[in-house]
Parts: C-alpha cells; structure tokens; sequence
C-alpha cells in the first residue's frame, strides 16, 4: 500500500477510530466530556495493511530506535534525579517524549480520513497501488 511492492504475507492488523473533527471544540470546556461523547459516538473499522519487505523492516527498524532513544531518555532522566542534576531530568525526559511522538509518527503508516457505515476512506496510500484498483462507481 506504500509503495504497490509485493507484501509477499507481510500484513499489519489495525483497528482504526474516526469521529468528526467539531468534537475536538468540546475540549475547549471539558476534557472528560470531550472523551465520554468521542467514545459513544466514534466509527471503528478493522482492516490489513500490506507492506512490502523493504517498508516493514524501514518500520520496524525506526520504531526499535525510537524505542531506544525512549529508553536512553528515562534512564537519562533517573540519573538527573539520583544525581540531583535538574537540567538532565530535563533533558532526558524530553528525550523520552520526544522519542514516544516520533515512534507513533513512524508507526502509523496510513491514516483515516473518514469513517461511515460503508467506506473507510484512508490517506498515505501510493498512487500506483489506487490506480491498481477497479474505478469505484459510488
């Protein structure tokens, strides 16, 4: 799907959750409310992804470093607290937040645009492997 390469089996199981955008607004007067109506009113959808072996093991090796780079922050940050080192607290728990938004970057190799009782309609995708596809006649 990233690239129309053979997935040769190589497949990632996803469950995808879409709700509107306007329900962010809520956030503005309660975060829990927000949560609440998100959860009662999201759209779920399982499906597989297809990669091919180059882009399963280009995800599969930044997720492994970013997880490093995780772990390097938290130890970093454990050593600023027993040395009482408040700059590299700082630092290494940075480091660690840092690593954590990149490996759910990297992770995610499409995304969901919308969800309906029918379609699921996804972004990221390669233009060869859609133009693949049969015309969609909706």
């Amino acid at each position: 799907m990233k690239c129309n390469g053979p997935a040769k089996g190589l497949k990632l199981s996803r469950n995808f959750t879409w709700h509107h955008p306007a329900l962010y607004l809520l956030l503005f007067f309660n975060a829990i409310i927000y949560c609440i109506v998100a959860v009662c009113v999201r759209k779920a959808a399982r499906m597989e992804i297809g990669l091919c072996e180059r882009h399963f093991s280009l995800r599969r090796n930044k997720i492994i470093v970013s997880s490093l780079i995780g772990l390097a922050g938290i130890m970093g940050a454990v050593s600023g607290i027993r040395n009482d080192a408040g700059s590299i607290i700082v630092i290494g728990a940075f480091l660690a937040l840092a690593a954590l938004a990149y490996g759910l970057t990297i992770a995610q190799t499409v995304s969901v645009v919308k969800i309906d009782k029918e379609f699921v309609q996804l972004k990221g995708l390669n233009k060869d492997y859609l133009a693949a596809l049969p015309e969609w006649r909706g």
